[in-house]
């Protein structure tokens, strides 16, 4: 069974995601160069986001989605949940999954005060 989010999906969990500095869409920094008829949604396939002064990128496929931080990676997964508590003490954490209940990649985005 294929576990992989649409990226409508994806794009709802980041936007839920607090404390992220900026959400930019590709399609909203490159709508500034081209003329909307010109970009035909094949931009669509990247999130990119900014939390605690580092930049993410999230290149989405049907099947597999990968993630850079700070422009090094890929790490590879199929989905992503907005989380609390587990495994350290945030509020939030972006926690990212490829096949397993175990995340490969774990963001922290919101924290107790």
């Amino acid at each position: 069974m294929d576990n992989s989010m649409d990226i409508k999906e994806m794009k709802k969990v980041i936007r839920s995601t607090p404390n992220l500095s900026k959400i930019l869409q590709p399609e909203e920094l490159l709508s500034k160069i081209f003329q909307p008829e010109e970009l035909q949604g094949e931009f669509d396939r990247e999130i990119i986001f900014e939390s605690q002064g580092l930049e993410y990128l999230i290149e989405w496929w049907t099947n597999q989605s990968y993630l850079y931080i700070c422009g090094v990676g890929p790490i590879l997964f199929k989905r992503v949940e907005l989380s609390s508590t587990w495994p350290n003490h945030a509020k939030n954490n972006l926690q990212f999954y490829q096949d397993s209940k175990t995340p490969c990649c774990i963001i922290e985005v919101d924290w107790y005060k």
